[in-house]
């Protein structure tokens, strides 16, 4: 219980937060004198301590426990497009491709589906370019260049055709692979992600309902307060965390490669007014489901309507209720048994 209290009371005062003297308010030692715990210490041990009592980290550590758990190993590669960090199924499964959306990485994006999906799949996780572990030197931002970098990576991999599930920004990269190279898609899952029947209208009429003037102002916050903002849209019930833990969060997951992420979302709105057809506009040949939340705030559920007409026959959609633009987080037990479904299917 004192270990407990001293967690409790001490984290402030570790985060350079407060002073000590308004923690022991009733100690007869003059604290006041004192600012904090780490006044006297060099900035690069500050780091090294933030680090080591990172809430966010330790979580990390269990993730990457989790999917060690279930057959997965780290890998690194690098191609003519950039250096790729992934994980790796150690099974002889057919392969099942995930590819993350615009949040940390690709060990974030997937951990409630490691263990139903991993039984029957061989799965390949990577961090798209810019997030994670993977990053570039090229100047290309477009999906186009994403896709292309995916399509080399599964060569590397020796994986000519697989499944692929895509999570909003990854569905535009999944989407792109299966119009351009239908041949390296088997049957293809796209979850909150409209393809190309999203129009410039459909998308300031989004931003004005949430209040920001680009999209990037609601994807790469600033501060722990637009993390939280951020995390009220994309989920219907958001998880109420408290200022510390959303500042730890931010400093470690959304501080890096900033200014290439902006560049990304940037060349992908270029295909809404048509000046480039990065995102084919002939519909995939690939069975294909389409798992929506009920409440996405960022692709209204509309949008979801539009792209199953566009795709024809050949295209599922299933309505995740309570559940916003995360439907995986929220709903991973009935999400894990869609995808099952309709990956097994004859």
């Amino acid at each position: 219980m004192f270990l407990r209290w001293r967690r409790k009371r001490l984290r402030p005062v570790i985060e350079n937060q407060v002073a000590p003297s308004t923690i022991f308010r009733g100690h007869k030692s003059n604290l006041r004198e004192y600012p904090s715990l780490l006044t006297f210490v060099p900035e690069a041990s500050r780091a090294v301590i933030r680090e080591r009592l990172s809430p966010t980290r330790f979580q990390e550590r269990l993730l990457k426990r989790r999917y060690r758990k279930h057959g997965l190993r780290t890998g690194t590669t690098t191609t003519d497009f950039g250096h790729f960090a992934y994980w790796l199924g150690d099974n002889n499964a057919p392969p099942l491709v995930l590819l993350h959306g615009f949040g940390a990485s690709a060990l974030w994006q997937w951990y409630p589906q490691i263990a139903a999906l991993s039984k029957q799949y061989r799965l390949i996780i990577p961090d798209l370019l810019f997030f994670g572990g993977s990053t570039t030197s090229a100047p290309d931002r477009s999906i186009t260049f994403q896709a292309e970098a995916i399509c080399e990576l599964l060569n590397r991999l020796d994986i000519p055709q697989a499944d692929m599930m895509g999570i909003s920004y990854g569905g535009f990269v999944t989407y792109t692979i299966a119009t351009k190279w239908p041949e390296r898609i088997r049957r293809m899952i796209l979850v909150g992600c409209p393809g190309d029947v999203i129009t410039r209208t459909d998308h300031e009429a989004t931003l004005k309902q949430m209040g920001v003037e680009h999209i990037s102002d609601l994807l790469l916050p600033d501060d722990p307060s637009q993390l939280r903002r951020l995390l009220g849209i994309a989920w219907h019930k958001p998880p109420r965390l408290p200022l510390a833990l959303l500042r730890d969060a931010h400093r470690n997951l959304m501080s890096n490669h900033v200014e290439r992420k902006r560049e990304l979302l940037l060349d992908l709105l270029e295909y809404l007014d048509g000046h480039r057809s990065q995102i084919p506009r002939q519909p995939p040949k690939a069975q294909t489901l389409l798992l929506w939340g009920e409440h996405d705030a960022i692709f209204p559920l509309h949008l979801a309507q539009r792209l199953q007409q566009k795709i024809g026959d050949h295209c599922q959609l299933e309505i995740l209720k309570k559940a916003a633009h995360a439907p995986n987080l929220e709903q991973k037990r009935r999400f894990n048994r869609s995808v099952l479904r309709f990956l097994e299917a004859p």
